[in-house]
């Protein structure tokens, strides 16, 4: 998007991108605009229906800037996962890009931890770990790095028990 690519270049400041990805309609555009502090209707487009708000990769205009303000993010939405009218490689083409684009990328999951989760999660593992350059030499990488990334797992609640009905500590669950 030609206007999209105008308005970016006009960022100064030193350049930071959060992409947020998960299966459709799981909140990934509710929580972009809540961790962004933004007010309802001016963010990302929320919706209440089964119909998915985001298509593509969404940029929002705005620029937020760090608490020093040496940098602003840029935040992007994704459009969901597994949505029904998702054909062929489209799902893995938008993670492909967002993780090329992005500094950190949120991994939005929902619930319990279940094996579409873990695969997905394998998945965008592998995308961003080829991404990453191989040593040279002197055995540094130079060139760009893969993403941080961070799973963001809302909504869990579930008691952490184990088999014997033990308190678990979420390292061991995870």
């Amino acid at each position: 998007c030609k206007e999209t690519l105008d308005h970016i270049s006009t960022i100064t400041s030193p350049l930071s991108v959060l992409c947020c990805a998960g299966k459709s309609r799981t909140g990934k555009s509710f929580l972009l605009n809540r961790l962004a502090d933004i007010a309802p209707g001016d963010g990302f487009g929320v919706g209440s229906t089964v119909q998915a708000c985001t298509h593509g990769l969404w940029v929002h205009s705005d620029p937020i800037p760090s608490e020093d303000g040496s940098t602003v993010t840029l935040l992007v939405d994704t459009e969901g996962m597994d949505a029904t009218d998702a054909e062929g490689d489209h799902d893995l083409e938008v993670m492909t890009l967002a993780l090329l684009l992005c500094s950190r990328f949120l991994f939005n999951s929902v619930g319990h931890v279940d094996e579409s989760a873990i695969q997905t999660l394998g998945v965008l593992t592998r995308l961003s770990e080829d991404m990453v350059p191989s040593s040279n030499s002197s055995g540094t990488h130079e060139g760009r790095s893969a993403p941080h990334l961070v799973w963001v797992l809302r909504d869990f609640a579930l008691q952490m028990v184990d088999k014997q009905g033990k308190e678990m500590e979420k390292e061991d669950y995870l």
